[in-house]
């Protein structure tokens, strides 16, 4: 197989794709409000889809032009978006915005050395590569577990939930409108073994 007529097709195909997304019009598209909207194209049309329609044509020498008449935008919320759990607040436990967080070193995947005023801690954040669907659960599971094991020898010290808006918020923000947890976070102590987290 010729390598060089392979890329040159993927190139031909990608620079297509390119040029048909910029002529697509998405100005009558109805997004979901509050959350990320994933668009599909699609020759199959459904409860959640609209015909395609394109605001300038496409290059003639396109591979889509033969079908574009054909094409559906199906809308829909994207089922891998980063979901972050609502946070409803807990008599023991004290929050942080995240905008107070500044991260000063990546010690792994989603986990960061941090600092909030003069003080060390381990920030775990949901929002980190490869996220997972579950990874939100497990987040709320350890606040709950930490906030249930507060005071307990070995386990570490729950400082506070870091918390901010909504940030697929798309309407201005209802007055009582709860925060979102961001992710977690741990204090660290030099003088011994023992670490406070912060959520």
């Amino acid at each position: 197989m010729d390598r060089s007529r392979t890329f040159a097709k993927v190139t031909k195909r990608r620079k297509d794709l390119e040029n048909l997304f910029l002529c697509i019009d998405l100005d009558p598209a109805q997004l979901l409000a509050d959350t990320v909207t994933e668009l599909l194209l699609t020759r199959q049309q459904d409860a959640h889809s609209q015909r395609l329609r394109l605001k300038t044509p496409l290059d003639t020498e396109s591979e889509y032009a033969a079908v574009v008449d054909h094409l559906w935008l199906c809308i829909h919320e994207d089922p891998f978006r980063v979901r972050f759990p609502v946070y409803n607040g807990s008599s023991t436990v004290s929050t942080r915005n995240l905008s107070e967080i500044k991260k000063i070193q990546e010690l792994g995947d989603g986990v960061h050395l941090v600092r909030v005023d003069n003080v060390e801690y381990v920030y775990k954040e949901v929002d980190r590569p490869l996220y997972m669907l579950r990874d939100s659960e497990v987040l709320e599971l350890e606040l709950q577990n930490l906030e249930r094991m507060r005071g307990s020898k070995g386990v570490v010290r729950l400082v506070a939930a870091v918390v901010s808006d909504n940030p697929y918020r798309t309407a201005k923000a209802i007055q009582d409108e709860p925060p979102t947890i961001k992710g977690d976070s741990l204090q660290i102590r030099r003088e011994s073994d023992d670490a406070n987290v912060i959520f």
